[in-house]
Protein backbone atom coordinates (compact mmCIF):
# COMPACT_ATOMS: atom_id res chain seq x y z
CA UNK A 1 0.00 0.00 0.00
CA UNK A 2 3.12 2.71 0.64
CA UNK A 3 4.51 1.88 -2.70
CA UNK A 4 0.96 2.14 -4.48
CA UNK A 5 0.59 5.55 -2.40
CA UNK A 6 4.12 6.69 -3.46
CA UNK A 7 3.50 5.48 -7.14
CA UNK A 8 0.15 8.08 -7.01
CA UNK A 9 1.71 11.15 -5.21
CA UNK A 10 5.53 10.88 -6.42
CA UNK A 11 5.05 14.47 -7.52
CA UNK A 12 4.36 15.49 -4.22
CA UNK A 13 7.53 14.85 -2.41
CA UNK A 14 9.81 16.77 -5.22
CA UNK A 15 7.19 18.98 -3.94
CA UNK A 16 7.49 19.46 -0.80
CA UNK A 17 11.36 18.85 -0.28
CA UNK A 18 11.33 21.91 -2.81
CA UNK A 19 9.08 24.07 -0.52
CA UNK A 20 11.42 22.85 2.50
CA UNK A 21 14.44 24.13 0.87
CA UNK A 22 13.15 27.49 -0.28
CA UNK A 23 12.02 27.92 2.98
CA UNK A 24 15.24 28.13 3.77
CA UNK A 25 14.75 25.45 7.00
CA UNK A 26 17.09 23.21 5.32
CA UNK A 27 19.08 25.56 3.00
CA UNK A 28 21.03 27.77 5.51
CA UNK A 29 21.55 25.64 8.62
CA UNK A 30 24.95 26.54 10.40
CA UNK A 31 28.18 24.96 10.53
CA UNK A 32 28.29 23.21 14.02
CA UNK A 33 29.45 24.54 16.46
CA UNK A 34 32.73 24.30 17.86
CA UNK A 35 33.66 21.84 20.77
CA UNK A 36 33.97 23.57 23.56
CA UNK A 37 37.60 24.53 24.89
CA UNK A 38 38.32 23.45 28.57
CA UNK A 39 41.21 24.58 30.92
CA UNK A 40 42.44 23.36 34.15
CA UNK A 41 42.91 25.41 37.38
CA UNK A 42 45.81 27.15 38.28
CA UNK A 43 48.34 24.79 40.13
CA UNK A 44 47.97 25.18 43.50
CA UNK A 45 44.62 27.10 43.53
CA UNK A 46 42.74 26.75 46.33
CA UNK A 47 40.16 25.52 44.27
CA UNK A 48 41.65 22.12 44.37
CA UNK A 49 42.21 21.93 47.70
CA UNK A 50 38.69 22.58 48.60
CA UNK A 51 37.40 20.06 46.05
CA UNK A 52 40.03 17.29 47.75
CA UNK A 53 38.48 18.08 51.47
CA UNK A 54 34.87 17.04 49.97
CA UNK A 55 36.52 14.30 47.86
CA UNK A 56 38.65 13.44 50.53
CA UNK A 57 35.32 13.02 53.17
CA UNK A 58 33.07 10.92 50.42
CA UNK A 59 36.17 8.47 49.90
CA UNK A 60 36.88 8.24 53.90
CA UNK A 61 33.36 6.95 54.46
CA UNK A 62 33.77 4.53 51.33
CA UNK A 63 37.02 3.74 52.33
CA UNK A 64 35.42 3.26 56.11
CA UNK A 65 32.62 0.89 54.50
CA UNK A 66 35.24 -1.29 52.89
CA UNK A 67 37.03 -1.79 56.05
CA UNK A 68 34.35 -3.51 58.09
CA UNK A 69 34.57 -6.99 58.11
CA UNK A 70 37.81 -6.76 57.06
CA UNK A 71 41.05 -8.53 59.17
CA UNK A 72 43.65 -5.82 60.99
CA UNK A 73 46.44 -6.89 58.33
CA UNK A 74 44.00 -6.46 55.54
CA UNK A 75 42.96 -2.98 56.77
CA UNK A 76 46.95 -1.69 57.03
CA UNK A 77 47.45 -3.40 53.48
CA UNK A 78 44.42 -0.99 52.30
CA UNK A 79 45.63 2.26 54.49
CA UNK A 80 49.07 1.44 52.87
CA UNK A 81 47.38 1.28 49.69
CA UNK A 82 45.68 4.76 50.14
CA UNK A 83 48.72 6.30 51.01
CA UNK A 84 50.57 5.02 48.43
CA UNK A 85 48.13 6.47 45.87
CA UNK A 86 48.59 10.11 47.85
CA UNK A 87 52.24 9.50 47.81
CA UNK A 88 52.04 9.47 51.76
CA UNK A 89 53.55 7.54 54.69
CA UNK A 90 50.91 5.99 57.24
CA UNK A 91 51.65 8.73 59.38
CA UNK A 92 50.90 11.37 56.88
CA UNK A 93 48.19 9.79 55.83
CA UNK A 94 46.44 9.98 59.17
CA UNK A 95 47.55 13.54 59.21
CA UNK A 96 45.59 14.28 56.03
CA UNK A 97 43.42 12.20 56.77
CA UNK A 98 42.24 14.15 60.33
CA UNK A 99 42.65 17.32 58.66
CA UNK A 100 40.86 17.11 55.63
CA UNK A 101 37.51 15.70 57.18
CA UNK A 102 37.75 18.46 59.84
CA UNK A 103 37.53 21.39 57.00
CA UNK A 104 35.27 18.90 54.78
CA UNK A 105 32.47 19.27 57.91
CA UNK A 106 33.34 23.18 57.92
CA UNK A 107 33.07 23.26 54.34
CA UNK A 108 29.49 21.09 54.62
CA UNK A 109 27.87 23.45 57.32
CA UNK A 110 28.77 26.58 54.87
CA UNK A 111 27.03 24.54 51.88
CA UNK A 112 23.82 23.78 54.91
CA UNK A 113 23.83 27.43 55.78
CA UNK A 114 24.09 28.59 52.41
CA UNK A 115 21.11 25.96 51.25
CA UNK A 116 19.19 26.80 54.30
CA UNK A 117 18.96 30.68 53.36
CA UNK A 118 18.13 29.79 49.68
CA UNK A 119 15.49 27.83 51.18
CA UNK A 120 13.65 30.68 53.40
CA UNK A 121 13.99 33.00 51.15
CA UNK A 122 12.48 30.79 48.66
CA UNK A 123 9.89 30.49 50.94
CA UNK A 124 8.96 34.34 50.94
CA UNK A 125 9.39 33.77 47.09
CA UNK A 126 12.56 36.22 47.42
CA UNK A 127 15.73 35.69 45.83
CA UNK A 128 18.64 34.95 48.03
CA UNK A 129 20.64 37.94 49.61
CA UNK A 130 23.99 38.45 47.41
CA UNK A 131 25.58 40.05 50.97
CA UNK A 132 24.62 36.74 53.36
CA UNK A 133 26.39 34.54 50.15
CA UNK A 134 29.28 36.43 49.49
CA UNK A 135 30.11 36.38 53.35
CA UNK A 136 29.04 31.93 52.92
CA UNK A 137 31.44 31.89 50.18
CA UNK A 138 34.35 34.05 51.71
CA UNK A 139 34.04 31.77 54.82
CA UNK A 140 34.60 28.94 52.51
CA UNK A 141 37.77 30.82 51.31
CA UNK A 142 38.73 31.21 54.61
CA UNK A 143 38.62 27.50 55.33
CA UNK A 144 40.42 26.65 52.79
CA UNK A 145 43.02 29.00 53.48
CA UNK A 146 43.12 27.42 56.99
CA UNK A 147 42.80 24.13 55.84
CA UNK A 148 45.87 24.21 53.49
CA UNK A 149 48.41 25.82 56.43
CA UNK A 150 46.97 22.96 58.38
CA UNK A 151 47.84 20.45 55.98
CA UNK A 152 51.45 22.38 55.05
CA UNK A 153 51.85 22.00 59.34
CA UNK A 154 50.58 18.79 60.12
CA UNK A 155 52.70 16.66 57.02
CA UNK A 156 56.23 15.87 56.89
CA UNK A 157 58.08 17.74 54.45
CA UNK A 158 58.01 14.82 52.32
CA UNK A 159 54.62 13.93 52.50
CA UNK A 160 53.42 17.36 52.19
CA UNK A 161 55.76 17.59 48.41
CA UNK A 162 54.22 14.37 47.81
CA UNK A 163 50.49 15.75 48.21
CA UNK A 164 51.28 18.67 46.67
CA UNK A 165 52.22 16.98 43.42
CA UNK A 166 48.73 15.13 43.57
CA UNK A 167 46.43 18.16 43.91
CA UNK A 168 48.54 19.77 41.01
CA UNK A 169 48.59 16.36 39.02
CA UNK A 170 46.24 13.55 39.40
CA UNK A 171 43.68 15.82 41.71
CA UNK A 172 44.20 18.85 38.83
CA UNK A 173 43.44 16.88 35.96
CA UNK A 174 39.76 15.82 36.79
CA UNK A 175 38.11 19.31 37.33
CA UNK A 176 38.37 21.08 34.13
CA UNK A 177 37.33 24.76 33.99
CA UNK A 178 35.02 25.69 30.60
CA UNK A 179 36.83 28.52 28.54
CA UNK A 180 34.04 31.06 27.83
Amino acid sequence: MNALWALKHRSVIPTLLTLLLSCGSLAAQPPPAAPRAFSLFPADSPHLYRFFFYFHDDFNRWLEAQKAGRTPAQIQALDRDVGNHFGLNIVDLIALRTVSLAFAAELLAQDTAERTHANERARFEQPSVPARLRDIENNRRRIVDRGIAELRARLSLAGWTSFRQYINGTHRNMYKISAR
